[in-house]
């Protein structure tokens, strides 16, 4: 019998593994390794190089010969947004799972969200749990997927799967996404066009890279920018207003509110200053913190733009 036969890869459905890389050659081996040492075996790597000025990188990508991998030039750096569409239009595969130049993926990935795409056709994006590695190490603790929560603070990562057809009907990723989150974007895009589920599977078989030029690192850094909070908003406003939504996670973190509010009456200013100083040193909380005023930006957008659609 043939090793296509045992594998079943005849049979089986493509996944496109697109990977943007913008001067990052440095660890790009490590990454397209992780890939092709997946069980599942009927997958592609597309490499998008977003206008590498790093001469490395450009060099280890005129002749980058590896098994099932095809790589494209983009002349000019147009940032991620635009490098996985780019991958993606060009791809085979009826599912697709970006993956950062620097990070890695389990063995089994593959094979285990195919295997939850193929049976349940209404979950439309498989994530799993996550563990740091570089210069941090441990696990990426986030909360698990819920929806509306979804709309306060993103709990997917951007190496989860999803379907090409998805990809269509979500209209890509928005490149007005300039500062980052464009992953939240479009995971916000995939559920406002279908009202799919999301399923995690209780495994890590993702590894982010710290280092000090990571993405999560930078932005982390600028407080997540306001500007690309209010981009999302106006991006997706109809699924922030729909079905009450905003309304719903009021509720759900009124007794929160009311007990933040009693706390800060019995702070000084003084106490708040040095509480806020030490949120750098306990990320979970920090973590918490920002999701609390998130929650109130969110809110005070709906009721700014319902005040604007009515007075039209």
């Amino acid at each position: 019998m043939s090793a296509k036969r045992k594998t079943g890869e005849g049979a089986l459905p493509k996944v496109s593994v697109v990977i943007p890389c913008y001067n990052a050659g440095e660890f790009l081996d490590e990454t397209v390794a992780s890939v092709l040492q997946q069980t599942y075996r009927n997958f592609e790597i597309i490499i998008v190089d977003d206008g590498s000025q790093d001469a490395g990188t450009r060099k280890l990508l005129d002749h980058y010969a590896r098994e099932k991998t095809k790589v494209y030039r983009l002349k000019k750096n147009q940032g991620p947004s635009a490098a996985r569409n780019f991958g993606i239009e060009k791809s085979t595969g009826k599912y697709i799972l970006p993956l950062d130049a620097d990070d890695k993926i389990a063995p089994a990935y593959l094979s285990k969200a195919v295997k939850i795409l193929e049976k349940h056709p209404d979950v439309g994006i498989v994530y799993c749990r996550a563990n740091f590695f570089g210069n941090r190490e441990g696990e990426w603790i986030l909360p698990e997927y819920s929806f509306p929560d979804i709309l306060i603070d993103n709990m997917i990562f951007a190496t989860a799967f999803f379907r090409k057809a998805s990809w269509k009907k979500a209209g890509g990723f928005n490149p007005n996404m300039v500062h980052g989150m464009e992953d939240y974007d479009f995971w916000l895009g995939i559920l406002e066009a279908e009202r799919c589920r999301v399923h995690r599977i209780n495994e890590v078989l993702f590894y982010y890279r710290i280092n000090r030029d990571s993405r999560t690192v930078r932005l982390a850094e600028k407080d997540y920018n306001l500007q690309m909070f209010t981009q999302l908003f106006y991006n997706h406003v109809d699924l922030f207003l729909r079905d009450n939504n905003i309304q719903v996670l009021f509720k759900n973190r009124l007794a929160l509110v009311n007990e933040i509010n009693r706390l800060r009456r019995l702070l000084d200013s003084s106490l708040t200053l040095k509480i806020e100083n030490q949120l750098d040193a306990h990320p979970r909380v920090k973590r918490y913190y920002q999701k609390f005023y998130r929650f109130l930006f969110w809110l005070y957008l709906s009721v700014k733009y319902r005040r604007w659609y009515r007075g039209q």
